[in-house]
């Protein structure tokens, strides 16, 4: 007999906190706890065990100690303990204290250079975790930490391939998914063959519809998801963010009020909740979100980026540079504080940092279209009208059905004097479903209007 739903939950969140994978570990744990009476829903595609990779978990003394150092962040420590162990599970966890170590030493040189560095433990782990495969002794978690070692060398075909094998041994890894999700480029990018027959791919597909913002199928797919999972506030919050990328911001502040009512020290997704306040104009309700997140947690990026919003409401946009800057300190690949703190600078005039922040932006998620957006304003702002159309077609490319995308790009072609380019880009404006009206009426206001509001504001909107 098959496992249940909540079984292989239950086993999942043990097997991936037992290697110190806490943020999944957390996921599965959360999901677990919000199933409703139909959590065996979904039909078991493979049989016994949902046909899993399943291995004895059995500790050594060695392996209990190693990983109470990787919890408290002695990495190096960690991996010396695990030296010469041959189990999957042990030899994963040193692979994987190494490659932290690695990542702690990269943060630290970055914070003291000011500049990205490189993780030092890459090709060592490359040229182990590769043999060991070729061997045919990695097992899911091993694929996993090879998957995430060629993504930081660029080798991204080999990346998704050795990710998609992870999730096919182990299905409830949520962060193997999410990272197969980062490095598409397109929506369909991965052929469903290649993915495990099994109910989690329905999380997958739906954050794929919601990163490319396909919003009815996102709807769709997480609608027969709450069916199943009815309290979960990553399903709610997936919804919110559907609603927000459609610029449906009531909607989606409705469910932003509800998850923080239900869960009212959750900060996962609550910067994204105080973007909709900011757009709104909603100064006492910001107010109050902020002075919440800083009695939960006042060191969280989250917390950080409510702030920023906050004092940037209140045209402080120094103050808010600091807290996107203190953001970054804390996670320097926090997508949030790249792409607000390039808002800040433009509304300060500051073209070169605004354009370095967006930059790094659009590196660490080339799908942001509030960066390229960004870009594209700033350059012209500088009057390189040729930069200025290669990043707003970027930003259409991503939004094609939002006019303030196709306003951009029609004024950028009529500075070029293609007129018949820009009255085509104006007319697909108008065919938008959020049409916005007259484009001259909307440079009255307030220019910090990149963060996605309701109106496009050009370089004239700073004159």
């Amino acid at each position: 007999m098959s496992m249940s739903r909540r079984n292989e939950l239950r086993w999942a969140v043990s097997a991936l906190s037992s290697r110190c994978l806490t943020n999944s570990a957390r996921w599965c744990a959360e999901l677990l706890v919000s199933c409703g009476e139909d959590g065996d829903a979904f039909p078991d595609a493979n049989g016994e065990n949902g046909g899993l990779e399943v291995e004895g978990e059995q500790e050594s003394d060695q392996y209990r100690l190693a990983r109470l150092y990787v919890e408290s962040r002695e990495y190096r420590r960690a991996a010396r303990y695990l030296s010469g162990r041959r189990l999957p599970k042990e030899r994963f966890l040193r692979w994987y204290a190494i490659y932290l170590a690695g990542e702690k030493q990269k943060e630290e040189a970055t914070l003291q250079n000011e500049s990205s560095q490189v993780n030092a433990e890459l090709p060592m782990l490359r040229k182990e975790l590769t043999s060991c495969r070729d061997a045919g002794e990695l097992d899911a978690f091993g694929h996993y930490l090879l998957g995430i070692v060629l993504k930081a060398l660029n080798l991204k075909k080999a990346a998704i391939d050795t990710l998609c094998e992870s999730v096919s041994r182990f299905p409830f890894h949520w962060g193997a998914w999410t990272e197969i999700v980062a490095m598409m480029e397109k929506s369909g990018e991965i052929d469903d063959t290649r993915l495990p027959d099994h109910w989690m791919k329905e999380f997958f597909l739906a954050h794929v519809a919601v990163e490319f913002q396909q919003r009815n199928e996102s709807e769709q797919r997480y609608s027969k998801l709450e069916h199943v999972f009815p309290k979960s506030a990553y399903i709610r919050y997936q919804q919110a963010l559907a609603l927000y990328n459609a610029r449906e911001f009531d909607e989606s502040q409705a469910i932003f009020e509800q998850i923080v009512e239900d869960d009212p020290y959750r900060l996962e997704g609550i910067d994204t909740f105080s973007d909709i306040l900011y757009v709104k104009e909603l100064r006492a309700e910001l107010s109050s979100l902020a002075h919440n997140c800083v009695k939960i947690d006042k060191y969280r990026p989250e917390t950080c980026c409510v702030i920023g919003n906050y004092l940037s409401l209140r045209n402080e946009h120094e103050k808010a540079v600091n807290y996107f800057m203190r953001a970054l300190k804390l996670n320097r690949s926090y997508l949030s504080a790249w792409t607000l703190m390039g808002h800040e600078y433009v509304e300060m005039k500051n073209t070169s940092a605004a354009v370095e922040a967006y930059r790094n932006a659009v590196d660490i998620n080339p799908r942001d279209y509030r960066a390229w957006y960004g870009l594209g304003q700033t350059y012209e702002l500088l009057s390189m009208p040729l930069y200025t159309l290669y990043y707003f077609r970027k930003a259409a490319a991503l939004r094609p059905s939002d006019s303030r995308m196709w306003f951009a790009l029609g004024n950028c072609y009529q500075e070029l004097r293609r007129d018949d380019r820009a009255i085509a880009c104006y007319e697909r404006a108008s065919s938008c479903e959020h049409f916005l009206g007259n484009y001259v009426s909307s440079r009255s206001t307030r220019p910090s209007m990149c963060k996605s509001s309701e109106f496009f504001v050009g370089s004239r909107g700073y004159e």
